[in-house]
């Protein structure tokens, strides 16, 4: 079960139908990762959702920023991905994962909106999918 923190009460439907425990898998398969426990948790119980009103994050320590080293400042997340299992795939985890592969490490999956141009991304490295953080990405180009 998702721990119960305040940043969630302000996470809205996002619409798209819930993931089963089958539909979680099936996606795993098809982005060839296994997702951290509490990712996964996250995703049967919300599926992603867009938040009510600005929600910032505090302080990024971490950022992957190819050829940039500076940070953002107080970024604000607007949306948590999701993976739609009605048949429409655009905007949706694997979808997401396509169109930005060119843009990303192969070792970064992007799970977030930031800023309306940035990332949250996860970092699950090998075949083994061993987590390695939760990094806000810094993107030099407009996300698709």
């Amino acid at each position: 079960m998702v721990p119960r923190l305040p940043i969630l009460d302000l996470l809205q439907d996002c619409c798209d139908p819930p993931l089963t425990p089958e539909t979680l898998e099936g996606l795993q398969a098809q982005l060839g990762v296994r997702f951290p426990r509490e990712y996964a948790e996250f995703l049967l119980e919300y599926n992603g959702g867009t938040f009510t009103r600005t929600v910032t994050l505090p302080d990024p320590r971490q950022s992957v920023s190819p050829g940039r080293s500076t940070m953002i400042s107080d970024p604000m997340i607007h949306c948590f991905v999701g993976e739609p299992n009605d048949g429409i795939q655009k905007n949706g985890l694997v979808w997401n994962a396509e169109m930005l592969s060119e843009h990303l490490p192969p070792d970064h999956l992007p799970i977030a909106d930031c800023n309306f141009n940035d990332l949250v991304v996860l970092k699950l490295v090998g075949p083994e999918s061993r987590f390695e953080g939760v990094w806000l990405w810094d993107c030099p180009v407009d996300p698709v």
